[in-house]
């Protein structure tokens, strides 16, 4: 996610917390109307689960689990987003 995007000013968000994230909202700073839908969404699986969400797309997924893509929404009060633990492989 990026605020003011298409401007010079243009900045990437890569991790927020709750707060920051509903402060982005209801400032209007989301860059598209397709993106509000989705902060929405991460604040509220934050709200009701108490652990981080990760918005990104899908050819985007590998470099967002590794933090270099994507936007982390992450429970307040939490410094850093926790790690995404890798799947164990099913032999």
């Amino acid at each position: 996610m990026s605020l003011n995007f298409g401007k010079p000013d243009e900045t990437r968000l890569r991790r927020m917390t709750v707060p920051e994230a509903r402060g982005h909202l209801e400032a209007g700073s989301s860059p598209t109307a397709a993106m509000g839908p989705k902060v929405r969404a991460g604040l509220d699986f934050v709200d009701r689960s108490g652990r981080e969400v990760m918005i990104t797309s899908a050819p985007k997924l590998a470099s967002a689990v590794q933090g270099r893509a994507g936007t982390r929404i992450v429970p307040e009060g939490k410094n850093k987003a926790t790690r995404v633990r890798k799947p164990r492989s099913r032999s």
